[in-house]
């Protein structure tokens, strides 16, 4: 057992030892976590280097989890619900705001439903 080093789980409740080991392998675990009580500007200022680092990839791999859930079933149900929540919760706000873009915007809507007819009446024939 030459050169050995005796490694606790930090499973007090299941330890495998007889006497306890913790205290001499906690040693670091407390002085980090004393270290970051105590110094909570230089830790973000650490973060924050690193996310500057790191945003781009981040970015990424992000998009990427988004686009590999975001065709499936249960995706598109719990938005569909949320989305039907909000309706619900917010008609009235979001029946003012149409009328808010309609006013503000009569003439581009009545021209677009006028060419869209003339289109499909021309399909038709």
């Amino acid at each position: 057992m030459r050169g050995d080093k005796i490694v606790c789980n930090l499973d007090c409740f299941n330890c495998t030892y007889d006497d306890c080991i913790r205290p001499e392998t906690a040693d670091a675990n407390e002085r980090a976590t004393k270290w970051r009580k105590a110094n909570p500007e230089k830790r973000s200022a650490i973060r924050k280097r690193y996310y500057q680092k790191n945003a781009e990839k981040e970015k990424a791999y992000q998009k990427e989890v988004y686009n590999r859930i975001k065709h499936t079933p249960e995706y598109k149900a719990k938005k569909r619900e949320r989305n039907k929540r909000y309706r619900e919760k917010n008609k009235e706000k979001i029946k003012e705001l149409n009328r808010q873009y309609y006013l503000a915007n009569r003439e581009k809507l009545l021209a677009y439903a006028k060419d869209y007819r003339a289109r499909k009446k021309a399909e038709v024939r």
